[in-house]
């Protein structure tokens, strides 16, 4: 079956990887890329720099397009991702 899929297929529907990309989803290989480097992990607020958030409005048309909204920090060359609704 390995070579017949995927191997974001294979890790899904053979392996139960809940962290295996969905077909078709554009960031997510450089997400996992990131992960395996340390780069994703928690990280805190500083309180002496600004907030900024970030919204996309989502779909008129289409209700599961839905409003999203990120919270970052800029610490140096470093985008802290704080939150996302």
């Amino acid at each position: 079956m390995k070579q017949q899929m995927t191997r974001n297929e294979y890790a899904r529907e053979m392996e139960c990887d809940f962290d295996a990309a969905i077909e078709g989803a554009y960031y997510a290989e450089g997400i996992a890329e990131a992960r395996e480097q340390g780069r994703v992990g928690p990280v805190a607020v500083d309180k002496l720099l600004r907030l900024r958030a970030y919204c996309d409005i989502g779909g008129v048309t289409n209700k599961a397009d839905a409003f999203a909204m990120w919270v970052v920090q800029f610490v140096g060359q470093q985008i802290r991702v704080l939150n996302y609704y």
